[in-house]
This record gives C-alpha cells, structure tokens and sequence, in this order.
C-alpha cells in the first residue's frame, strides 16, 4: 500500500510490507519444521502444509491439542516475537516509536474452510488499550473470505451504537454494514494488516479453498496507558530505545 502511513492516520488501518522478509520466512518455517515433527508427516512440501491443511482432516480434538503445543512452542521462545517484529519493524516504529511493549502468548489462528468457529464482529478496546496496535499476519496469501473485514475510524463511530445492544435488528444490521462497507484487503504473504485496537473488525467465514494461517500480535508504546489487560499479566517489553536504557540504568545505579 502506497502512502501507508497516510492511509492509517486517516484510517486508522494500513496494509504494511515487511522489511525483513528473511526473519517471516524463519519463522513460518520453524513452524512447518514443528508441525511435520507433532503431526508425524510425510511427503508434504511448506506450501501444501499452510495453504491445504485442512486437506489433513484433523479430527477437532487432535487438532485443538497441536495448536495449543504450537501456541507454547512459539510462546516460549522470545525469538520468534523479535523475528516478526523485526520483520515490520520500520513500519512499526512509525506508529508506536523505539519502546514497545508486546503481548506474551504469540497466538497463531487456523481457520479451515467453511469452518464457523470465528469472532464476531467486535474491537479490541476499551478492554485492550486504545493507545494499542494489532498486527494482523498472514502466513499465506489472503484475499476475498480468507482476508479480514475491517471499518475505518469514521465508521467505526458511526457504527457503535449498534454493537453493545441486545436486539438482534441491530446486530443484523452491523453486520451488513461490516459487508457493505468493510475492507477486505488483498494481503500477500510478506505483507500484514496493522490497525487500532479500537476499529470494529471480524474474519468471515473462509469459503476460499485454502486455510487461513494468522498471527493476532498486539503492540503498543511501553509507556502509554494500559487497559483491562495490563503490562505484568499481558505484556512484556520487546524493544526499548537508547533514551529509556539511559534512564533506566539511571534508576538502578542511582548516581
């Protein structure tokens, strides 16, 4: 997306190109490299994996254990976090400046075709921080159905009045109007979509013939506020600048 940075300002979501395409490709690889070994496979190349997984028949309970085993695998090594980060990192540092904060469990959603089992339309905020970003990171190529549907800002003010209601009638009615005027951007593996945590937003149903493979990462500046979800229980620091360290050593040494 040209002008980005222009487009999220407006928008308050952008499609971002990664800036180290190695560090993606590392990481999707160490994944396919996991999944082969937990799965037991055989005879089955990295881009028959992710994009014909469901192709497996994995019975729901069997799946459901390896993706929590995966979600621990990534998890637990910090490296995997500063890989994707780094990966969009000039992009990132744009919106949220050199001291980011990061989610601790690096959540990766595999959503098969015709599979119903997906978020309704919702935002992120005010439960998560409005001062708060979410990288949405496609493993696979993702277009029509296998995309994600988002409302701009104006929009999205426009529209919450429907959200927090119980009637059905106006649960109808967002949701037509996520279809009618929501995005559902083209994304290439390599690319992501950043938005505010605050944007109404869903995932549709996925009729495409191929699985969709997503990181949901959330960021933000270390030091804007935090929501319901605060730093100790749901972040941890992944990057501070140069000034922070200074201040920070200062603090410890007390000189």
């Amino acid at each position: 997306m040209k002008n980005w940075n222009k487009h999220f300002d407006e928008k308050a979501f952008a499609v971002i190109k990664a800036d180290d395409f190695i560090s993606l490709k590392y990481v999707k690889k160490e994944i396919y490299n996991f999944s082969v070994r937990e799965l037991n496979l055989k005879n089955i190349n990295m881009y028959k994996f992710f994009n014909s997984f469901h192709e497996l028949n994995i019975d729901n309970l069997k799946l459901n254990q390896y993706r929590l085993k995966l979600i621990n695998f990534l998890t637990k090594k910090k490296i995997f976090k500063k890989k994707l980060y780094k990966s969009f990192e000039k992009s990132i540092s744009k919106i949220l400046g050199e001291d980011i904060a990061v989610q601790k469990s690096l959540n990766v959603v595999i959503h098969q075709p015709r599979n119903l089992d997906f978020s309704p339309i919702h935002r992120d905020g005010p439960e998560n921080s409005p001062y708060e970003i979410v990288l949405w990171l496609p493993l696979t190529d993702c277009y029509k159905t296998k995309s994600i549907y988002l409302l701009n800002k104006t929009l999205t003010e426009n529209n919450l009045k429907y959200l927090d209601t119980k009637k059905k009638s106006h649960q109808i009615l967002l949701n037509k109007k996520l279809k009618k005027y929501g995005k559902l951007p083209k994304i290439k593996f390599g690319e992501a979509v950043v938005f505010w945590s605050c944007l109404l937003h869903s995932v549709p149903e996925n009729i495409e013939n191929e699985t969709r493979w997503t990181f949901n990462l959330r960021l933000k500046n270390l030091f804007t506020p935090y929501g319901k979800k605060g730093f100790l229980d749901y972040f941890e620091i992944l990057k501070t600048s140069g000034l922070s360290n200074f201040g920070i050593d200062f603090e410890k040494k007390n000189y």
